[in-house]
Formats: structure tokens, sequence, C-alpha cells
């Protein structure tokens, strides 16, 4: 008898996860649509946000919305969603760099030094792109094998490798004008979109994948929320922890050609606040500083919106000395509600475990 009630037990035992699918199955689109919003608010609320900024300087200005002026933010974002990549990745392993724009201006300022010194563009470029990679990679050893703090390590790197840009650029900016793919990359356009809109595009796409499609992207957030569990699992987390620092570095250097590029010069000075700003874009996307939650559209969106607000301002003849003032109170709003929402959740886990 009691082998005859097997096979209704087990039918029983499989009735909840039996309901829930055929629950989901019967959700309408706007359950599905609730569903996904209240799985992802804060990218949701960044997006809001988005819109209505940019709906407010689409009415208030005229030429906000010219194709002129869409063409434009969309190349003086290019640098910041590179870099913005990168410090998401940061941030998912619960790290900081404020090394990037340092290693930006750097970047833009030894450009051409190298190429008189017999590099040609290309080797210039690639030599470039190397030295940010090998400033992220002592950035990620200091910090993953040394112990030192990230901030501390990463703040030495930009008071640094600032004075080493100088040091470069001896207080003079460079006329860039080769090589001429380079130039081209960040002036040029196929029909109305700009070239440095597909380099955005190539970036997002491997930042979202890392994060969501590779086993490495899994370790990030996992060092993030836990790294001792992480470790303990056979995952070797001062290696990733490295790769991300190298990463970060390695964007910061090709964010720093994109800016050269747009322009069409090299300088030591060329951003200021670069960092920050970049930080603030990525929070306000919906990372957590805390570590552990990353999400690259919110990324897109928070330094989108960032660029909107800074290229409104203007267009409506703000006081120009006004936009770093509004985009500190932005950083400091990022900041403070990215703690109280992402503090409380870290909190909340530690005291589950």
């Amino acid at each position: 008898m009691n082998d005859a009630k097997r096979p209704e037990n087990a039918h029983a035992a499989q009735d909840p996860s039996s309901k829930n699918i055929s629950r989901v199955l019967r959700e309408t689109p706007v359950a599905i649509a609730q569903r996904i919003i209240r799985q992802n608010i804060n990218v949701a609320a960044v997006i809001v946000l988005f819109v209505v900024i940019f709906t407010i300087f689409s009415i208030a200005a005229p030429q906000f919305l010219t194709s002129d002026n869409i063409v434009n933010m969309a190349r003086q974002m290019a640098a910041s969603l590179v870099a913005g990549v990168g410090m998401t990745m940061v941030l998912a392993v619960a790290g900081i760099d404020l090394s990037i724009g340092s290693v930006l201006t750097l970047a833009s300022a030894a450009l051409v030094p190298l190429m008189d010194h017999g590099l040609g563009g290309t080797g210039a470029i690639i030599a470039v792109l190397l030295i940010g990679a090998a400033i992220g990679a002592m950035n990620g050893y200091f910090t993953a094998y040394q112990k030192l703090p990230a901030f501390i390590v990463t703040l030495a790197g930009l008071v640094a490798l600032t004075g080493l840009a100088n040091l470069v650029a001896q207080g003079e900016s460079y006329q860039v004008t080769r090589p001429e793919w380079l130039i081209n990359l960040g002036q040029g356009s196929a029909g109305p979109i700009p070239y440095q809109v597909f380099v955005e595009i190539a970036a997002i796409w491997a930042g979202w994948y890392t994060l969501n499609r590779l086993r490495f992207g899994k370790h990030m957030l996992g060092i993030g929320s836990n790294e001792e569990a992480v470790r303990r699992s056979g995952v070797n987390t001062r290696q990733v922890i490295l790769c991300v620092y190298l990463i970060s570095g390695l964007s910061a250097a090709a964010a720093g050609l994109l800016e050269t590029a747009r322009i069409g010069a090299g300088s030591a000075e060329l951003v200021q606040n670069f960092e920050l700003l970049v930080i603030a874009g990525v929070v306000l996307g919906g990372t957590s500083l805390f570590g552990g939650r990353a999400t690259i559209t919110g990324t897109v969106f928070g330094v989108c919106t960032l660029e909107v607000i800074e290229n409104g301002l203007i267009l409506v003849h703000v006081n120009s000395y006004w936009v770093p003032i509004v985009e500190g109170a932005i950083v400091l709003g990022a900041v403070l509600l990215n703690s109280r929402v992402f503090g409380r959740l870290k909190l909340g886990t530690l005291a589950t475990r």
C-alpha cells in the first residue's frame, strides 16, 4: 500500500512548483512588466529621471533636440561611458578607482611624445593602452595582494599620475593629427552616426556580457557580496580583483584616446573631476558602492543623465560656474541614496549570516 501511494505523494510534492510555473505562464504583459521593474527598481528610476530631464531641456532649450547637439552629446559622453564600464566592474567588487582621470590625462599627454620617439601612430596607441593596463594592474596588486585600501592606493595614483602627465607634457598642449584613423574615429561619422557611438556600443556590450554571461562576472559580484565565501569556493579572488583594476586602467586609457581624438589635441589638463563624474554616473545608475550589485544598463543611463544635465544647463544659459556646483550636488545625492539603499541591504545580509 505504501508503494501505491508514492506516485501520489511525489505528484503532491511537485504541486507547488507546478503552481508557480502555471502562475508565471498566466501572467499578463502588464504583470510581467511590473515584476521586471520591481526587480530592477534602481535602473527603472534612473531611466525615468533621464526621460524627465531630457524632456525638460527639450522644452526649455529649442536647440537641445537639434541633430548637431545630439551628435555633440554622443561624442562628449564617449570617454565617460567607456571608463564607466570599467568603473562599474571595480565597484562590483566593492572597490574604487580614483586614478582613472589621471590615467586619461596621462594617455592624452603621452600620445604625441611617444609618436615622436619613433613608435608611430598605431604603436603609440598600443603603448598608451598598455600603460593604462599596467597602472590598473598595479592598483589591483596593491589592493588585492598587499591588502591596502583601494581608496588610498588609487588616490596616490591620482596624485602621482597627474604629476607625471604634467612632466610629460611640460605644460603644453599638442596638436594631434595622426594617425588619421584615430582622428577620424573621434571626429568622423557614418552618415548621421558618429564613429564614437560604435565604440560606446562595443564597450557597453562587452561590459554587459562580462557581468551577466561570463563566470568572471559572477565572481566579481560574489566578491563584492562576500569575498571570503567566494575564496572558500576555490576562486582566486585576488586574481579577479587585479584583473578588474587592470580593465579599469585599460578603459581609462582608451577613454583618454577617445577624448584626445575628439578635440584633436593632447594635454595634461584635458579633463577636470573626471573620476568623480564617472563614479557619480555609475552610482546614479544603480551600482552599489558596497559591492555585489552592478548594472551596465544603469551606468549608461546614469552617464547619459549627467551629460544631458551639463549640456542642457549650458543651452539655457545658466552661468557656467553653476555647472560643477549642480554636478557636485548630484554626486552627493547619488552617493547618499546609494548608501541608504545598498547600505541597508548589506547590513541586512550580514545580519542573516
